[in-house]
């Protein structure tokens, strides 16, 4: 049976559809019989998106009681300091609400990723080529890909199912103008921008170029113009998501910093680079952080076979011009060039004094390089001729290319060694929202969705003269080339955290504490269990952590028990403490000392206790006074840094040695009340033992503070979490001096001061 001659009908899609969901169970089994008790991969990012997952389904979208998700407590907006996912409510939703797990609705969205993936890319390419064969291809090379392996744990790079109907809608409407496919490519854009937020900013690249492509004449100007207005339109319910991510980012002054950007671009040897789940291709030479970008063998060697198909028949059918031969000849002396420098190290030639040549890096040669041979390819009579013919093959190969560059980040790598000194990417980052998110290496979704239209269309081009029978097996072949590249060696699977009844019994809703904090299993773990207490959690795990935490976090890591006491004066508090792990029981002590605390129950290994409701000092707003003179015993030259208003420069002690001073000289004798310390984007780099001093002559001191100011910083970071400026109350006492003496150890992190303040009367 041909399935290429069954046009329109149904038989081919269904047995499309049941081999893309048989091989889905395949690779993954036993996850399909156990879904309600593991978890896929491992217990980090996968317990994170189910717990996103299982709030979608309890809490009403783009509302204040959504946006504030029960993690991080006390801190507000928890929800967008990672994905909201809700692309995936459609299916993850309906789960919960007809009785299965948010662990149960995480798996069956997590195996849905495969085959609705692999449905999408066939219809596009059927749209494309007529024939289920090749779209079969491109089915399992899009649906199937190792890249997919590789991010097992991120539930939302594997959601990229809309992206090839996007674009189906997008060829459809071009090639009959009904409105119909217009509402398909709307609402496919708008469900891919809720299921990933890399894609809602990396698929409008795609779409861009597939709209100069395809559309960029003045025939298809009013074409372009609806499809721009129907995108416009799917766009809308994104306003307030992205008002709501900015205002939340915006004060907590999130954002990422280049060095990371540029270290989760890819490098060019991460095409070699495989996850090792791979079962037959264990590449693993050149591998780096989100750096496994290898495209399988099968489809690469389709575009290969194209390739030499293509330059057989151009070299009888069209001569090469000589400007883009000279053009090529002389990329391939800068390319060359490049990489000399990049295997050799820096080299020149010198006659006597004088440099004739000189490389020290690779960058400058090799971009020179790939400008010549990018303009040398558009010399080409092909390439200009499959510009006016809107060839699909041609645009989808460039568009890979192109997905595939911008995987490189802001400075693409070879070997660890930049070969340009800006990549595309850089562009991109001039642009509001690229700034806020860190891993380029992710445009490889949209490299591998191009790359199986290439692929497909290949094969499609290669066997278009070929008889039923030749073909069909050859497609066979092929498809176990494919089948061989995703192949796995064994679905990793993890079990759940353990539940706790104490916590899930006891009456109230107080907020919930689970020590130690700041390990991610501890937290996620924490996380978990609050889906079945619902409570909110003061454990997080996430893509940004709010200063509060890492102030909570750290301050027990220190001992410090006035911990307690700043969460208590906000609520009674539910306090958790894994006996193995608090040395001495020195937690378990603190809490029991504190006045109302209960020890509710003992439950594998944890002790829970009930704190009641405590009090901490309110914020005490008390003006200023004027500063003489700062100095200090380190790093003198700075403190000046400290009174002239601005948040991006400090004072910096170095590592804390326990002999750190700071003295503030008011001029005269004043009522001082306290003092504030302003910690800016560092909320980790307070003293770690303060002893606040009073003095009327300099000579005499008095100490009117002492103790962690982790507590205080703790209380800055949930009501100024931007400014983080610590308010230490004093008793009102007559001083001209305020000396400020750290003497605590801490070799990592320093003493840092952004603004300072004296106040009283």
């Amino acid at each position: 049976m041909d399935i290429d001659g069954h046009k329109g009908r149904v038989l081919p899609w269904l047995l499309a559809a049941l081999f893309y969901v048989g091989f889905t169970i395949a690779q993954t089994w036993p996850l399909v019989t156990r879904l309600a008790v593991v978890i896929p991969h491992d217990p980090g990012d996968p317990i994170l998106n189910a717990w996103i997952v299982w709030w979608n389904a309890h809490a009403v979208p783009f509302t204040a009681a959504w946006w504030n998700a029960p993690a991080f407590w006390p801190s507000n907006g928890a929800l967008a300091f990672s994905e909201v996912l809700l692309g995936l409510a459609p299916i993850t939703t309906p789960v919960q609400w007809l009785g299965g797990s948010p662990i149960t609705a995480y798996n069956v969205a997590f195996l849905l990723t495969f085959p609705l993936s692999a449905l999408a890319a066939h219809a596009l390419v059927y749209r494309l080529t007529g024939r289920h064969t090749a779209a079969f291809i491109g089915g399992l090379v899009y649906g199937f890909n190792p890249f997919r392996v590789a991010h097992f744990p991120q539930i939302q790079v594997m959601a990229s199912y809309w992206m090839p109907v996007a674009l189906l809608g997008l060829h459809e409407y071009l090639a009959h103008h009904r409105r119909r496919w217009l509402v398909l490519f709307g609402v496919a854009w708008l469900m891919q921008a809720l299921s990933n937020g890399y894609y809602m900013l990396f698929f409008p690249v795609l779409v861009g170029v597939w709209i100069l492509w395809f559309a960029g004449s003045r025939r298809t100007a009013r074409a372009v113009g609806e499809i721009v207005a129907a995108w416009a339109i799917a766009s809308i319910p994104l306003i307030p998501l992205l008002w709501s991510y900015r205002r939340i980012h915006s004060a907590f002054s999130f954002q990422r910093d280049l060095g990371e950007v540029n270290r989760f671009g890819a490098d060019v040897t991460s095409l070699l680079d495989a996850s090792p789940l791979m079962k037959f291709w264990t590449l693993r030479s050149f591998h780096q952080p989100e750096g496994e970008l290898f495209p399988g063998v099968t489809a690469a060697l389709l575009v290969l076979a194209l390739v030499i198909h293509v330059c057989w028949r151009s070299e009888r059918v069209m001569r090469v011009p000589r400007v883009a031969r000279l053009l090529l000849a002389a990329a391939a002396v800068f390319v060359g060039i490049g990489l000399s420098s990049l295997l050799l190290g820096g080299w020149a030639i010198t006659v006597g004094n004088v440099t004739l040549l000189s490389v020290r890096v690779a960058s400058k040669p090799l971009s020179i390089g790939v400008m010549l041979l990018a303009g040398a390819l558009l010399l080409i009579p092909r390439f200009p001729d499959a510009w006016r013919r809107r060839s699909p093959l041609m645009f989808y190969a460039l568009a890979m290319g192109l997905m595939y560059w911008l995987c490189m980040g802001p400075r693409p790598h070879l070997l660890g060694a930049p070969f340009m000194a800006r990549g595309p990417y850089s562009l991109l980052m001039l642009l509001p929202g690229y700034d806020s998110i860190r891993v380029p290496a992710r445009f490889a979704m949209l490299a591998a969705l191009c790359l199986s239209v290439v692929a497909a269309l290949s094969f499609a081009r290669l066997t278009s003269r070929m008889s039923r029978m030749p073909r069909l097996i050859l497609a066979a072949v092929v498809a176990c080339g494919v089948l061989a590249d995703s192949a796995i060696g064994e679905m990793p699977l993890r079990a759940l955290p353990l539940r706790l009844a104490s916590l899930e019994s006891l009456p109230g809703r107080a907020p919930v504490v689970e020590l130690p904090m700041g390990f991610s299993g501890d937290d996620l773990a924490a996380m978990y269990r609050g889906m079945y207490h619902q409570r909110p959690v003061l454990n997080g795990y996430s893509g940004f952590f709010p200063p509060s935490y890492d102030v909570l976090r750290l301050g027990f890591a220190l001992r410090d028990p006035q911990m307690f006491d700043v969460l208590t004066a906000r609520s009674p508090m539910i306090v958790v403490v894994d006996t193995a792990r608090d040395p001495e029981g020195q937690w378990a002590k603190q809490v029991a000392a504190r006045p109302g605390a209960t020890l509710e129950r003992v439950e594998a290994g944890r002790k829970v206790f009930s704190l009641a409701a405590g009090s901490w000092p309110e914020e005490v707003i008390v003006p200023s006074l004027p500063i003489r003179s700062v100095t200090a015993n380190i790093n003198a030259d700075r403190m000046p840094l400290v009174l002239d208003g601005n948040l991006d420069t400090c004072w910096d002690s170095g590592a804390q040695l326990g002999a750190e001073n700071v003295t503030i000289d008011l001029g005269s004798t004043r009522a001082v009340e306290g003092v504030t310390m302003t910690l800016g984007s560092h909320p980790l780099d307070f003293p770690r033992t303060l002893v606040i001093e009073s003095s009327e002559d300099g000579l005499r001191w008095t100490a009117r503070w002492q103790g962690s100011p982790a507590a205080v910083a703790f209380a800055a970071a949930i009501r100024h979490p931007k400014q983080m400026p610590l308010f230490f109350e004093l008793p009102k006492v007559a001083a001209r001096m305020i000396r400020l003496r750290q003497v605590g150890h801490d070799p990592n992190f320093h003493w840092l001061i952004f603004e300072l303040a004296v106040h009283g009367r």
